[in-house]
């Protein structure tokens, strides 16, 4: 389990951030002391970044999406421990009505109706004291990754501030002066003179080894023999390309053309008795939808009846010896149930497009 707690003093002349860390993992830990470090390297700059920022309204720390980003998970993890403090408390009140009703069974001599209404009691209050021990691990477990979010949130907040300082010495004047430099319309002319003359003393020698390769060609070197055999084979594939139009290849590719043109008409009908066939599929989705939907509300009606007719029951046992909070929870429970049931209109309202 991680806690955070960033304090700010008071001072106008530098802040003062101190990190208490509480952490139950090693990961946590990594992620905070890689913070820890960022922010202690990256404090003078800030500081010096501000004083010269101050006069000219320089930017808020609250528009950084990095620490928008951490409120939210801050207040995340308030509302987390609010749940959590609420669980242990019905988990407190379980605890008490189950010891109440095991001293009430101990000590009840009334019959055995009594004994086995308060064993069934305190039954139900075990089940439900093991149900509100397992929300809190979940609720504590949720807590603990929403503080490895925020440890990595921070962690992330540090290497953005380590970009905004590498841009910072970007801005150097130093820097600054070299980019002129740099940019100097002389500077440029000699840069492209030396390109055009690269250039052109490349084409030059090209040109030069084109010449070299013309004057030393004959047919007894190897570049002549290869020139020789490509020629060949040139000249007999000429041959063989008139040989076979001779012969009537055009009219075998016309056929050819032919019978991919009925093949063409057949796939066409084909798709367009496929797109018939999904047309009617496409409707009979649309009523079964609509059934769906109509079945879906009459099962929220349901519901709901079902619902009122606890909510009365629970109201004549919470009169009884003991039952008021018990059936108080399951009526909630129930109305929570079907408020947030299956069956939302807009889900199976939909429509298919065509």
């Amino acid at each position: 389990m991680v806690g955070l707690d960033v304090q700010s003093s008071g001072s106008t002349e530098k802040p003062d951030k101190t990190l208490v860390v509480q952490t139950g993992n090693g990961r946590g830990r990594y992620i905070w002391c890689r913070a820890l470090r960022g922010m202690a390297a990256s404090g003078g700059q800030d500081e010096a970044y501000e004083q010269r920022q101050g006069d000219a309204g320089g930017g808020d720390l609250e528009d950084n999406p990095s620490n928008s980003h951490l409120q939210e998970l801050t207040e995340t993890m308030a509302h987390q421990k609010q749940h959590i403090e609420e669980l242990e408390a019905q988990l407190q009140t379980t605890a008490s009505d189950r010891e109440r009703w095991r001293a009430k069974a101990e000590a009840s001599t009334s019959g055995r109706t009594n004994s086995d209404a308060a064993k069934q009691n305190a039954r139900s209050g075990r089940s439900n004291e093991q149900r509100l021990q397992t929300e809190l691990a979940a609720a504590r477990q949720k807590e603990a990754n929403l503080q490895a979010q925020v440890a990595e949130g921070v962690l992330e907040a540090v290497e953005l501030r380590r970009q905004l300082h590498a841009a910072r010495a970007a801005a150097d004047p130093n820097i600054i002066q070299v980019r002129q430099l740099l940019l100097d319309p002389a500077v440029h002319r000699e840069f492209q003179r030396l390109h055009h003359d690269a250039e052109s003393k490349a084409q030059e020698i090209k040109q030069l080894k084109d010449e070299l390769k013309a004057v030393s060609f004959s047919q007894e070197s190897k570049a002549g023999r290869l020139l020789m055999a490509k020629c060949r084979a040139l000249q007999d594939e000429n041959e063989e390309m008139g040989r076979e139009l001779s012969e009537g290849k055009v009219h075998a590719l016309e056929r050819q053309v032919a019978l991919a043109k009925g093949y063409v008409d057949d796939m066409r009908k084909g798709y367009n008795e496929l797109e018939d066939h999904c047309a009617a599929l496409d409707e009979e989705a649309e009523d079964l939808q609509r059934q769906v939907f109509n079945l879906k509300r009459e099962v929220k009606e349901m519901e709901s009846r079902d619902a009122g007719w606890s909510r009365d029951k629970g109201g004549y046992m919470g009169n009884k010896p003991g039952g008021g909070p018990k059936y108080a929870g399951y009526n909630k429970r129930s109305l929570n149930h079907v408020e947030s049931g299956p069956g939302s209109a807009d889900r199976y309202n939909r429509k298919r497009p065509r």
